[in-house]
């Protein structure tokens, strides 16, 4: 269920310009996997900055920037998913009994849990 979590980082900028006129432009991609076997967080972001000295008085610039994540969170998002159902449940609780009873323990939000005995 679990597993070791590789990330990748890559990061670009590139910025220049004259005595008038600065720009910046930068990139950012991550990919990182989830610990939680097939979920992931990818993400990729630029950023683009320009300043125009228009007189000694007067500067005009453009920030522009965008952000977007890919991502797979399945069975992490509260008390009955996945990974808490599993730290929730005794490693070593039996489901039959040794009368052959079957018994069902159900999480409650009071964290209180209700046994049902069926036969």
């Amino acid at each position: 269920m679990f597993r070791v979590a590789p990330s990748h980082n890559a990061q670009l900028s590139v910025s220049g310009g004259t005595e008038k006129t600065q720009f910046m432009f930068s990139g950012a991609y991550l990919d990182q996997q989830a610990i939680l076997d097939q979920n992931y967080y990818k993400r990729l972001a630029i950023r683009s900055n320009i300043k125009h000295k228009v007189s000694d008085r007067f500067t005009i610039g453009l920030n522009l920037g965008a952000t977007t994540i890919f991502d797979r969170t399945d069975g992490t998002q509260g008390k009955s998913d996945v990974v808490s159902l599993a730290l929730q449940s005794d490693p070593i609780f039996r489901s039959l009994t040794k009368t052959a009873i079957w018994v069902i323990a159900t999480p409650t939000q009071s964290g209180i849990s209700i046994c049902l005995t069926m036969t």
